[in-house]
């Protein structure tokens, strides 16, 4: 009498399966910005309007899903401080879901008295904030607010600016959230 054993075993890959489905989507919107960035025959005017508009609708889309976010790029101004470093401030460039006051409010690249997002153009690390209330570079941007992402916009290894997102729920972003904004934001910075 030989009786034949099986071992099954039962795997759930679906997430597996959406992260790759995301990772596939990205590259799409990356192309998408590279088309729109090297269509010459329009004016700059023009070609930023239409990049600030993808930008805006892939961010708010169903890939990416982020209602609220800004990006900043890093401007240099003629100012120099007691060290001798060109002061940089962060300009508004697009964003959705953000107060007036948060998207006017000066920042500049410094690590201290920035919020997270002066703090991140000047490390160059990414900073996921899981509560904003009690996290101390945390400086509201979006009403009721609780958790908040920022990566740095990287190109040929400089930080020009940064991209942030917020969320309304309190420990929303992940590290995997993290790599995917941060797989974004190169295309952003290209």
């Amino acid at each position: 009498n030989h009786e034949k054993l099986f071992r099954i075993e039962l795997k759930d890959i679906s997430n597996d399966y959406r992260n790759e489905e995301r990772l596939q989507s990205l590259k799409t919107l990356g192309k998408k910005l590279s088309f729109i960035a090297d269509v010459g025959d329009r004016s700059s005017n023009e070609q930023l309007e239409e990049l600030k508009k993808a930008i805006r609708e892939q961010m708010d889309g169903s890939i990416l899903n982020y209602n609220i976010f800004e990006i900043r790029t890093i401007e240099e101004t003629d100012k120099v401080d007691k060290t001798g470093q060109i002061h940089k401030k962060l300009k508004h460039f697009t964003s959705f879901g953000l107060s007036a006051t948060a998207q006017n409010r000066e920042l500049e690249v410094s690590a201290n008295g920035n919020g997270i997002t002066g703090y991140v153009a000047s490390s160059g690390l990414s900073y996921i904030c899981n509560d904003t209330k009690n996290d101390p570079l945390y400086v509201p941007g979006a009403i009721n607010a609780k958790s908040s992402l920022t990566v740095p916009l990287v190109y040929n290894n400089k930080v020009i600016g940064t991209c942030n997102v917020e969320s309304v729920k309190p420990n929303n972003f992940s590290s995997q959230d993290q790599l995917f904004l941060e797989l974004y934001a190169k295309d952003i910075a290209f």
